[in-house]
């Protein structure tokens, strides 16, 4: 199994307001950030922003109509942030949606407007704050093309999503149910175009959101379910009774925590008074469960020696495959600080700080293997940095020489040292942080 960490590190916004905050925090001089020691990190501003998508297919008021349901979902990260007149911070987007039929042909076009606020700037750079933006559109049922877009109003720089999408006719006699989709509590609430009135189950997380058509009203209605994972194997079996509320009926499926896999699918068994539907569909999920995708495992699991014990690294390496995969998950659920939520803030945290520090501080070996990298993961970025502002105290490419560096964190009342010595930084002041790099990671 192949992941790949869906983090976008620092894009141009950092360069003006992540400066204009260091220069502010400066002490007793001015100050400046040493030649290579940039911690803006590469910079990108042609980049698109990334985002997630998904599509999901319900009947819309209108009886001959089918409705799409269109979510995306990104980091605060992707996008440019402007200060203002409070302090405070914010960055406007637009979504576009454009739906083509097989030939080509435009079909219809959605477009909206949204933006998000940030309290302070740290916020503004983060890879844990995820933001999503709802829209539906309303089309005769079909086989679609569509080319899905999302604009930074700042930047101008969009990122585009295309496909195909079928949506079905909801419309006859028989009984029918729309996409099932697996919703947190807290995505449901906001979810566009999805009408969540009704009871909802309050002792799950995540309930799997299904709507029943062509009911009569009144009539009682049996649902057992059955998730099943990659494998085909049944995770979780339920039954749930409710009563029909006629043309849509809305159903609820309370959902366990570890049932997050994309490829997880749902079989219902649905008996009405005069019909019986079996159906089989995927399980659909706008969570962002905070596992990584796409990567190298081997070596993410190198990566823990900053927070693992020795025994949870032996174990992690002893085992193999998907064993190896569903080790790594369980040790990132034990350090979850929110449980039942679509994010592991922790976990995401850690690795964006991995990422990071081998873009910045990478040279004769990876960043996060240098001690400026471990620090930066361990402790985070500091509040400011000092160096000598003299001209003479700049790197001497003759000599090799450069100036001593140090890190402020205010907060904590401390300071990191760091000498160039054999071609990297190294920490000066060992023993006055020993107690921190040998902690839990601040965040």
């Amino acid at each position: 199994m192949t992941f790949k960490i869906p983090m976008k590190l620092l894009n141009l916004k950092h360069v003006w307001l992540t400066l204009g905050v260091l220069i502010n925090c400066t002490p007793l001089f001015p100050q400046t950030i040493t030649p290579g020691l940039n911690l803006l990190g590469p910079q990108h501003a042609s980049d698109a922003p990334h985002f997630d998508l998904l599509l999901f297919n319900t009947a819309a008021e209108t009886p001959n109509l089918s409705r799409l349901h269109i979510e995306l979902t990104f980091i605060n990260d992707e996008l440019q942030f402007i200060k203002q007149k409070n302090k405070k911070f914010r960055a406007d987007y637009q979504v576009t949606g454009l739906i083509l039929n097989r030939d080509g042909t435009k079909v219809d076009s959605t477009s909206w407007r949204g933006f998000v606020a940030a309290q302070k700037f740290d916020e503004t750079t983060s890879n844990a704050i995820w933001q999503s933006a709802r829209g539906h559109i309303d089309l005769p049922p079909g086989e679609y093309r569509y080319r899905i877009g999302l604009t930074d109003l700042e930047t101008r720089r969009a990122g585009v999503r295309e496909g195909e999408v079928l949506l079905k006719d909801f419309s006859g006699e028989k009984l029918a149910v729309s996409d099932i989709v697996l919703f947190d509590k807290s995505g449901l609430e906001h979810a566009n175009g999805v009408n969540n009135s009704g009871a909802q189950p309050d002792t799950s997380a995540r309930v799997a959101y299904v709507e029943i058509y062509n009911t009569n009203e009144g009539d009682s209605l049996a649902i057992d379910y059955e998730i099943l994972d990659s494998a085909n194997q049944a995770t979780q079996k339920g039954r749930q009774e409710i009563v029909s509320t006629g043309r849509i009926t809305k159903s609820y499926l309370p959902v366990q925590k570890q049932v997050t896999e994309e490829k997880s699918r749902i079989k219902l068994n649905i008996q009405s008074a005069d019909d019986t539907l079996h159906v089989e569909l995927p399980l659909a999920c706008n969570c962002q469960s905070g596992m990584v995708k796409n990567f190298d495992i081997a070596e993410a699991v190198e990566q823990l020696i900053y927070i693992a014990k020795k025994d949870e690294i032996k174990k992690l390496k002893a085992a193999a495959g998907e064993q190896q995969t569903a080790e790594f998950q369980k040790f990132w659920e034990k350090r979850d600080p929110t449980p039942g939520t679509r994010k592991n803030e922790y976990y995401e945290e850690y690795y964006r700080r991995i990422d990071f520090a081998n873009k910045t501080f990478g040279g004769n070996k990876n960043g996060w293997r240098t001690d400026m990298g471990m620090v930066f993961v361990k402790l985070g970025q500091p509040d400011y940095i000092e160096k000598p502002i003299t001209r003479n105290d700049y790197y001497d490419p003759i000599s090799n020489r450069r100036p001593q560096v140090i890190w402020h964190y205010g907060q904590l009342q401390r300071r990191v040292i760091f000498r160039y010595e054999a071609g990297e930084y190294r920490i000066a002041n060992l023993y006055e942080i020993f107690d921190l790099l040998n902690d839990e990671m601040r965040f």
